[in-house]
């Protein structure tokens, strides 16, 4: 756009401003959902109001660090959209169903029959097995495109 007779035009700056208001603005909101899910992974029973100004820092660091990196090291949005597809569609579709039964039937002690423990518990290991393959299909298939 900088050879063309709109990139000094009004309104093409204003979208540019626009577009780079709503990233700095909404970007900031996505830290405390990172911060109480690292929380919750790593420092058990530490909300994270009651961290210590060093950690709040560091894990902030991190995550804009790994954004910044991803964001400049990874070329094509495709290869971004493959992974998180190849992830999400498998976990919704075969691992959080059948997850959810088998704990919500441990939990209520309900008395499942002994195929269909066994059909939940294949159908959830058919699911891992999935999100591997897509997964490394995905990797496979970026890296070959890049030669």
């Amino acid at each position: 756009f900088n050879n063309t007779k709109y990139s000094k035009s009004f309104f093409f700056l204003s979208c540019n401003y626009g577009c780079i208001s709503f990233l700095y603005s909404t970007y900031p909101l996505a830290f405390p959902p990172i911060r109480q899910a690292l929380s919750g992974l790593f420092f058990k029973n530490s909300h994270p109001t009651h961290w210590s100004i060093g950690l709040h820092l560091s894990v902030t660091f991190f995550v804009i660090l790994l954004t910044f990196l991803f964001g400049n090291f990874i070329p094509v949005l495709e290869f971004v959209f493959g992974l998180t597809g190849a992830t999400a569609g498998v976990t919704l579709v075969y691992i959080l169903p059948t997850a959810f039964c088998l704990k919500l039937s441990y939990m209520h002690r309900m008395t499942l029959s002994i195929p269909v423990k066994l059909l939940l518990l294949c159908l959830l290991i058919f699911g891992i097995a999935l999100g591997a393959l897509s997964t490394v299909y995905t990797i496979v298939d970026f890296v070959k495109e890049g030669e």
